[in-house]
């Protein structure tokens, strides 16, 4: 009898530590929703959380220990503990209110970023989040659905942003792939799910997703991949002149089955994300003001009469916490970081950049990056993409000499 093997070749067997993590780390995410709305917590579940991501993280640290590469995880966890010192001193971090966050900083969200960097096979991680896409749709769609209310303005934000990744990796891989029926299935359940229980900022996402995929997809020399390009620009002209009376239709449509959204009311109102941002930005304008220089640090300057208390925006956080001249530099930073990964030839490296740099489009509208681990496998993604290309220019370089 054949033994069935899940690591099949030696570039996943080398992955398998730091795969495993961020497979676990994506998995307990949504493993933590379903605890905190369907079961009001649990304290034995946080703290086996923790110990089994503790475990992960020492395994990860061990494999790039034996290959050489301890260097990569000690070296930007290094400059985080800076970044956090320096925030600590400049007064936006307090270590009693804070801990938590710090060890979710070091241990959780940081160390997505590096691992993804470090990953070999990027098909192979592609593939796998995949798969566990799947369990994830269908949880959050279970949490949802028996977490919601009658009332017409309900809307659940972390299940929305829960279910948002998979979404993104379904409408990846019915667009440039296969265009399998199950990936189509998976692309309108979580549309839908986020359309009817979710906010504005994981649409905002999907919409990214779906414009950063008709650019890539132009290509003067490819008769289809322009045609379908243009296609898909096409449907978001018409979207543009149309949108008043597609949202109504759809709004009728989900009446008629005795189903209401949050989103398409305020959508069909005001085709707008504001919902008190320009008080919000308004306000953290005057803070930044008050200390333009340094900043406020990480996490420093934020107010408890905004939801989280973050200034919902991730420029204006930049500067927040480090002053105009160093926010400043990030921010611009970031955006061309972003663009080279874009740019880049890297294929399925790419592929995973796009995803999550579509994931953090909601930066620019909610959540605080600090928190976000979607933003840390992003930057990690993206530099990748940008050392791969350079990689094999230098290697066609050789070659041709």
């Amino acid at each position: 009898m054949k033994r069935f093997v899940i690591w099949k070749n030696r570039a996943k067997i080398d992955d398998k530590p730091l795969i495993t993590f961020i497979l676990t780390f994506l998995a307990f995410r949504s493993i933590n929703i379903l605890v905190e709305f369907v079961f009001n917590g649990s304290q034995i579940w946080e703290i086996l959380n923790r110990v089994v991501l503790g475990i992960l993280f020492i395994w990860a640290a061990i494999y790039l220990f034996k290959t050489g590469n301890l260097k990569r995880l000690l070296i930007p966890e290094a400059f985080c503990l800076i970044i956090l010192i320096f925030s600590y001193v400049l007064g936006g971090i307090k270590i009693d209110t804070h801990l938590s966050k710090i060890i979710a900083i070091i241990l959780g969200y940081l160390p997505m970023g590096i691992f993804v960097y470090c990953i070999t096979d990027y098909k192979d991680l592609l593939k796998r989040i995949y798969w566990l896409s799947w369990p994830i749709l269908i949880l959050n769609t279970y949490v949802a659905v028996t977490s919601s209310t009658s009332s017409i303005n309900y809307y659940n934000m972390p299940v929305g942003y829960s279910i948002l990744l998979p979404t993104l990796v379904f409408y990846y891989f019915f667009f440039y792939k296969k265009k399998k029926i199950l990936d189509l299935i998976g692309c309108m359940l979580g549309s839908l799910v986020i359309l009817l229980y979710g906010s504005r900022g994981p649409l905002l996402c999907i919409l990214a997703l779906l414009v950063f995929m008709a650019l890539s997809t132009i290509d003067f020399h490819n008769r289809n991949k322009l045609i379908q390009s243009f296609f898909w620009i096409g449907l978001f002209i018409v979207f543009a002149f149309f949108y008043r009376e597609i949202i109504a239709f759809v709004l009728q449509r989900l009446k008629d089955f005795g189903l209401s959204s949050r989103n398409i009311r305020v959508m069909l109102d005001n085709l707008s994300f504001d919902s008190g941002r320009k008080i919000i930005y308004s306000y953290f304008i005057e803070r930044i003001n008050e200390k333009p220089l340094l900043g406020w640090g990480l996490m420093g300057g934020w107010t408890k009469t905004t939801s989280g208390g973050y200034p919902h925006n991730i420029l204006i956080e930049f500067v927040l916490s480090f002053g105009y001249p160093i926010g400043v530099i990030i921010s611009v930073a970031v955006m061309i970081l972003y663009m080279q990964a874009f740019l880049s030839s890297s294929s399925y490296t790419r592929d995973v950049a796009i995803i999550f740099i579509s994931f953090s489009v909601c930066l620019f509208y909610s959540e605080s990056f600090v928190e976000s681990y979607f933003f840390y496998i992003s930057i990690g993604a993206s530099i990748k993409c940008i050392v791969s290309s350079k990689n094999k220019n230098k290697q066609k370089t050789v070659l041709a000499i």
